[in-house]
């Protein structure tokens, strides 16, 4: 694969991971069980009593761990388009957007994996 083949490939995929995270992200937030509901639980057994077996809830999250890359793989595409025009500021910029992502996909990884394991 030539070089600029390889940039069309990369540019066309991190275009058509654009348009599809919005879609999964709404997705995974719509299917959030008591969406509506603004009320703070701050018990764990009654957190683990709404949300142990809900199988939307770990459908949810799971959506939003498999969001976690096709962010990283958007952050280093549009990374790449700006690093010539914004050079530090794109590495440092992409950099915070990556460690976000894997922060986020610890947090959506335990949501998704603790209630359903106990």
């Amino acid at each position: 694969m030539s070089n600029e083949s390889a940039q069309k490939t990369r540019r066309i995929g991190t275009g058509l991971i654009m348009m599809l995270l919005p879609i999964l992200m709404a997705v995974g937030f719509g299917m959030h069980p008591n969406l509506s509901s603004f009320s703070i639980m701050t018990d764990a057994a009654d957190m683990m009593a709404e949300f142990h077996g809900s199988v939307i809830w770990q459908v949810a999250h799971l959506f939003m761990v498999i969001a976690v890359p096709m962010i990283i793989v958007t952050t280093l595409g549009l990374t790449a388009l700006i690093r010539q025009k914004a050079g530090w500021a794109a590495l440092v910029g992409g950099s915070l957007a990556v460690i976000g992502c894997c922060v986020l996909a610890l947090d959506k990884g335990a949501y998704f994996m603790v209630p359903s394991a106990m």
